[in-house]
């Protein structure tokens, strides 16, 4: 059975290519790929992990159909687009650069800051443990930096419109941008982060056709042995008894663990209505004092495959609260919501780019956890603050000023509607 999943898995990656519906990064074609490279690489991992059970196949054989067909009916069924015009659309639009700089010389100072206030608290512990205590800190809920340590989303938004707009965006302002997003990245030592950097880099440089498809598998393959570098930094040094993780049990844990895991998962009988899938928003609920909920915790408990894990793929809080019902309901709501910023994208709106530059992540990572819901508050945030870059009908210099910024167009022109049609979602 697994054999003939991945080549109908492989199958229908083909077909997308040799018809040309979207391309590498259409959220049809990740789906598939993504659970092809896992079933894959689980062939040959020699024993290291209980097999793959029922409950995963049969979430899998719902999961992946329906999203790909809602995806690509979606965009298939909108207004028919010329995607080489929405992407060169992209290239060529304009954002407010008073507010981009505004907001790039908020990031200058509050990225140093937020790292030098964590370094001053890390520097009261054993300095072995250097980079442990940095990621114990930073999900630690005991220290408050107040807004400094949201910096990294706002340096994240100022990176994706950047990168899109070079070279209208001088070379040396994106560095600096990049290097203030590592300072906080490493603040937090995150691999969330640095994939999710990574993710919108080769999306934006792959719709712009710097690079190629061979330079992303190439891209991914360094990223995960960068990821097991960063989990050996961050294991307890002064600690002569603890024990080092090799990169084979690294490639089990963090990479073929999850789908064994969902094995373990069961449906959830509380009369909470979703539970798990919406414990976000209960926990703001409660926080307002607007009723009494049951609020569980994201991070899940550990489980033993027999490696230990305590991450259960896509499929965990859709089955936990709604059962296969809720994978089934869930894969055609994601499959459109995708497919409809994936279209905005190919129509030429510079926000809808941005935006999928940033959930595109999801995609990659759902044979690992739910990243969308569960992390709706950062995209949230980020959208926010691409919204607030990408309007140009706010003006703070004179026309001809403004212009001298990435030669913009000035308000008396009558061409200016179309640039600021990129100030919303299009219709």
């Amino acid at each position: 059975m697994e054999w003939l999943i991945i080549i109908l898995l492989a199958l229908t990656m083909a077909a997308f290519r040799f018809f040309k519906v979207g391309n590498y990064f259409s959220p049809w074609f990740i789906t598939p790929l993504v659970w092809f490279g896992i079933l894959f690489m689980f062939q040959f991992q020699n024993g290291l992990l209980y097999p793959l059970g029922t409950q995963f196949y049969t979430c899998l054989l719902i999961w992946v159909p329906l999203f790909c067909s809602a995806s690509l009916l979606t965009f298939k069924l909108l207004p028919a687009i010329n995607d080489a015009d929405g992407v060169e659309e992209i290239r060529t639009s304009n954002i407010n650069y008073t507010l981009f700089n505004i907001l790039f010389v908020i990031t200058l100072i509050a990225t140093p800051i937020n790292l030098y206030r964590i370094l001053q608290v890390v520097s009261m512990f054993d300095s072995a443990d250097l980079f442990y205590n940095l990621r114990v800190l930073a999900v630690s809920q005991e220290y408050d930096f107040g807004v400094a340590r949201y910096s990294y989303i706002l340096n994240h938004a100022l990176f994706v419109v950047a990168l899109w707009q070079y070279p209208k965006v001088p070379l040396w302002k994106l560095l600096l941008i990049l290097v203030m997003f590592l300072i906080g990245q490493f603040a937090l030592m995150e691999k969330n982060g640095i994939f999710l950097l990574m993710v919108s880099t080769l999306f934006v440089l792959f719709e712009k056709r710097v690079i190629r498809a061979r330079t992303i598998g190439l891209t991914l393959l360094a990223v995960v042995l960068l990821f097991f570098l960063i989990n050996f930094s961050k294991e307890i040094k002064s600690d002569e008894n603890a024990e080092s993780m090799n990169f084979i049990d690294f490639i089990g844990v963090y990479i073929l663990s999850p789908p064994v895991a969902f094995e373990f998962i069961t449906e959830d009988l509380s009369n909470q209505f979703g539970a798990h899938t919406f414990q976000y928003f209960y926990g703001i609920l409660n926080n307002l004092g607007i009723g009494n909920f049951i609020v569980n915790q994201r991070l899940q408990e550990w489980v033993w495959v027999p490696l230990p894990t305590n991450v259960y793929t896509i499929f965990m809080p859709f089955y936990q609260d709604f059962g296969y019902m809720g994978v089934a309901y869930f894969g055609i709501l994601y499959g459109s919501v995708f497919g409809y910023i994936y279209y905005k994208f190919r129509s030429g709106s510079l926000i809808a780019a941005c935006a999928y530059a940033f959930i595109a992540k999801v995609l990659f990572v759902q044979f690992y956890h739910e990243d969308f819901i569960m992390s709706i508050a950062t995209f949230g945030q980020f959208f926010l603050l691409v919204i607030i870059i990408c309007q140009t009908r706010i003006r703070w210099l004179s026309p001809n000023r403004e212009k001298s910024y990435g030669d913009k167009t000035p308000i008396s022109d009558p061409h200016s509607e179309a640039i600021d049609n990129d100030a919303v979602l299009p219709h």
